[in-house]
């Protein structure tokens, strides 16, 4: 499963790498710290996975999510943010985000995700948005 990380910062990036890094079937295709990056790279690496914060240079995730829904709306979305209030899950959900962690109560949900993804499991154990 080809996945691609886009968050503000690089802690976060490391963050995220270090909870995916025993799980099978996973490929990193790419990582962007700025909108810009982040849109051109996806729309480059066609992944089937983006793990997004909505914290980002230049822009919010949210545009990064309503590019790429628009162009690539096969491509399943995982939002990881410390904006989790309804609004912020609302708007995301309406954009087409399939996911929707807070980064500071749900943030190891995000390796339970993608092993479900990559292989193939039933995600109604998983809490969507």
């Amino acid at each position: 499963m080809k996945v691609f990380i886009a968050d503000g910062s690089k802690f976060g990036l490391r963050r995220i790498l270090a909870l995916l890094n025993d799980i099978k079937h996973f490929e990193l295709v790419g990582y962007s710290a700025d909108v810009f990056g982040a849109v051109v790279s996806i729309r480059a690496t066609k992944p089937e996975v983006v793990i997004l914060d909505l914290e980002m240079r230049g822009d919010t995730g949210i545009r990064v999510l309503k590019t790429i829904k628009e162009e690539l709306p096969s491509i399943t979305f995982i939002i990881v943010t410390n904006f989790s209030s309804d609004q912020y899950r609302n708007r995301c959900k309406e954009l087409g985000a399939e996911f929707f962690f807070d980064k500071s109560a749900e943030f190891q949900k995000i390796p339970e995700t993608i092993k479900h993804l990559a292989e193939g499991l039933p995600l109604n154990s998983l809490s969507k948005n």
